[in-house]
């Protein structure tokens, strides 16, 4: 007899907990977000000269300036030779008064990716790499980094690793509470280089778990500003997060009422990076239902929706059809076929053309129909069944383990629940699988 299991609900029960105790880490891996450079430069002055490590000065450079190159999954790292071989004979960057075989200026180049504290709902950040070449010279010290800053930059705290080598493995946790912007990536520390002499280099290659987000950030608009999306627009839309006004609390409103039909505006969930189907509970090859609400301002067209899925593939725009006659708040929904290749996705409100459109409370709204809820000092899963199916709950810590809660049930046509008590802090994750003879 062959059987057909679906999930209906990937109960989040950690939001009853208050999100306490024990983190579940926020991966970030080696990619294309990894697309900053900073060169600090400090003085040699011969050794032991009375100038010798006096700071130069620090600034934004290109990655192919610091000499860096970043691929699809591994960045090369190389020492800098720029400063050198653009000016020959400049004493400032070479030594024995600009004519010697040596730089004259030591640097600090660092690769990194910049993003907002709010990108790790988790408050952890967990950074993973392997090295997979290392060839450097003497003198020269490559290192991994997490750092935190204040939101004007004017205070930080670095996390460094130790010097990679041939065979470093990087695993780096940071606690981002406090901070407002993260910073991660490598560090190349040495003397301006000949580049007629080669100082080596080193490849860097991620980790390529991808990262873990548990449902969508800022889902509701309810964390000031935006956080955890990315605004995306061509020829004059802007994007607003009013803090109240939503369906309830705030929103985000898009004004396109500039705009021509062949322009744009897009905003992207979770700060533009994918979400994985098991985070949401998704299987590939299944159906799901997304719904967003929305209303218009002005203007008289609604926004939309699409999904782009990882590695390949997408639903293209979706604009529905308009409820009443859109002034007020209204909950539109997107059947969506997730392919069978499909590992992740990202979500994309649409504008809506020549008008000003509100968006709340984006979210996932099926297949499943089960829900969590709180009493006293338990957690009550609740869910519809249908007779002659039979249904069991699963329970896991980590969203990869996940075992059986209870014994499993045949369904009659009510609704089932079982009951957990809140233990220990940390977070817990539930899902129903209904089977079908």
């Amino acid at each position: 007899m062959k059987s057909v299991a679906k999930t209906l609900a990937p109960c989040l029960a950690a939001v009853l907990l208050g999100l306490t105790g024990t983190s579940h880490a926020t991966i970030v891996t080696v990619d294309g977000s990894i697309s900053n450079g900073y060169m600090e430069v400090f003085e040699t002055d011969g050794s032991g000269g009375p100038n010798y490590g006096a700071f130069q000065f620090g600034s934004g450079w290109a990655l192919a300036d610091v000499k860096s190159t970043v691929g699809a999954s591994n960045v090369v790292l190389e020492a800098n030779y720029n400063g050198y071989a653009d000016n020959p004979g400049d004493a400032y960057w070479r030594n024995n008064g600009g004519a010697g075989p040596a730089g004259n200026k030591w640097m600090v180049a660092s690769t990194f990716a910049g993003v907002s504290a709010a990108s790790f709902p988790d408050n952890n950040c967990n950074f993973k790499a392997a090295v997979s070449s290392f060839t450097f010279t003497a003198g020269y010290t490559v290192r991994a980094f997490i750092k935190g800053f204040t939101a004007d930059y004017s205070s930080n705290y670095a996390l460094f690793s130790a010097p990679l080598t041939a065979s470093s493995v990087v695993d780096l946790n940071f606690d981002t509470t406090g901070w407002a912007n993260i910073q991660y990536g490598f560090e190349v520390r040495g003397i301006n280089a000949n580049p007629a002499i080669s100082p080596g280099s080193a490849t860097v290659v991620a980790n390529v778990v991808p990262p873990i987000v548990y449902g969508i950030p800022n889902a509701g608009f309810e964390i000031p500003g935006g956080a955890n999306w990315i605004f995306d627009q061509a020829n004059g839309h802007t994007v607003s997060y009013p803090a109240t006004g939503g369906n309830p609390g705030g929103y985000a409103e898009i004004n396109g009422s500039s705009a021509w039909e062949t322009w744009y505006a897009v905003l992207v969930a979770n700060g533009g990076n994918q979400l994985s189907l098991a985070a949401l509970g998704l299987t590939a090859g299944q159906t799901c239902t997304f719904a967003m609400d929305m209303k218009i301002i002005a203007g008289s067209n609604l926004g939309g929706f699409k999904v782009d899925f990882v590695p390949s593939g997408t639903t293209g725009d979706m604009f529905p059809a308009l409820t009443g006659d859109g002034s007020e708040w209204a909950t539109y929904s997107f059947a969506v076929p997730v392919p069978a290749n499909a590992t992740g996705l990202k979500l994309v409100p649409l504008w809506g053309s020549n008008s000003t459109v509100a968006y709340d409370n984006v979210r996932l709204a099926g297949p499943f129909a089960a829900k969590a809820t709180t009493a006293a000092s338990n957690v009550k899963i609740s869910w519809p069944t249908v007779t002659g199916r039979s249904y069991q709950v699963k329970k896991s810590n980590d969203l990869v383990t996940w075992l059986p809660f209870g014994a499993s049930a045949n369904g009659n046509g009510a609704t089932f629940s079982v009951t957990d008590p809140i233990g220990a802090p940390g977070k817990s994750f539930f899902r129903v699988i209904e089977t079908t003879p």
